[in-house]
């Protein structure tokens, strides 16, 4: 059986044509099944945003092969639009974009471009709307009324009513306090539990790839130099930080204990496991 989304062998240069072209992406090979919760982490530069925008085509790799179900998405007859139907790609604050009087105006945009029915139109809108945390009284409030954080549910809603069996979101927390941070990536953790949403999600934040991810992709300078299940590929702690990436802070706290002669685990990648391996060495 076909994996959901593939990349095979894939390099992108914004200069093909130079003696010596500069590549933003550069022999990256990986698959994605449905249903995961994937981590995508990286420095500025290392190739992130771009690796993302082959997953719904508005990249086309200079070399490589991206492949949906297992048709190469540059093959003739391929359907773009089935595409991107099926995988919702979500950028940087996506607040900036919501523009109608009311959510559930601008949340029907997209249910509308693909020129459904209006009771179609609505129904979808309606249900994005409630599986972000909005309810029915929320339906006629502008957008602009709303907090950072609910904007930018609103603005995700608008990609779920598309209803795409895969998101992709670009920092999805950045800017958010706290609360709505941590009420944004919940709900990122619901879609996928509840509604078997696949969640690929590019982060800086050690942390959020630690509590939220099950499986971590890291690049560096271009290349995939980690992918695997999130607490493995936080145990290559040196390895992570030669490519000048790191662990969740909990996991550095715990090896500084280690190098003190402290005997604590140090495979904890969350506060809670942190603060409960303290307790089990101290409490003995």
């Amino acid at each position: 059986m076909s994996a959901f989304l593939e990349l095979k062998n894939v390099s992108y240069s914004y200069d093909p044509q130079a003696k010596e072209p500069r590549w933003a992406v550069k022999d990256v090979s990986l698959s994605i099944e449905e249903g995961e919760f994937i981590a995508l982490i990286g420095h500025t530069g290392s190739g992130k945003s771009t690796l993302i925008q082959f997953f719904d085509g508005l990249l086309a790799p200079t070399e490589g092969q991206v492949l949906f179900q297992g048709q190469d998405t540059r093959e003739k007859g391929f359907s773009m639009k089935t595409l991107r139907q099926n995988v919702g790609l979500v950028f940087q604050y996506p607040e900036h974009q919501l523009f109608e009087m009311t959510l559930l105006k601008d949340v029907c945009y997209g249910p509308k471009n693909l020129k459904l029915p209006k009771e179609e139109q609505e129904a979808r809108a309606k249900e994005a709307l409630q599986l972000v945390g909005f309810t029915e009284n929320d339906f006629d409030r502008s957008p602009f009324d709303l907090s950072g954080g609910r904007k930018r549910r609103a603005a995700i809603a608008g990609v779920l009513a598309m209803k795409p069996r895969m998101l992709i979101l670009d920092e999805p927390a950045a800017g958010l306090d706290p609360k709505g941070r941590t009420d944004l990536l919940e709900m990122l953790t619901k879609l996928n539990r509840e509604n078997h949403t696949t969640i690929l999600m590019v982060t800086h934040s050690m942390e959020d790839a630690a509590r939220y991810a099950g499986r971590v992709l890291a690049m560096n300078k271009g290349k995939l130099v980690a992918d695997g299940p999130t607490r493995e590929v936080f145990t290559h702690f040196d390895e992570l930080q030669e490519s000048g990436l790191s662990v969740p802070e909990p996991a550095i706290a715990l090896r500084a204990m280690k190098e003190r002669g402290i005997p604590v685990r140090t495979d904890a990648l969350t506060t809670e496991e942190a603060r409960d391996e303290i307790l089990r060495v101290f409490q003995k």
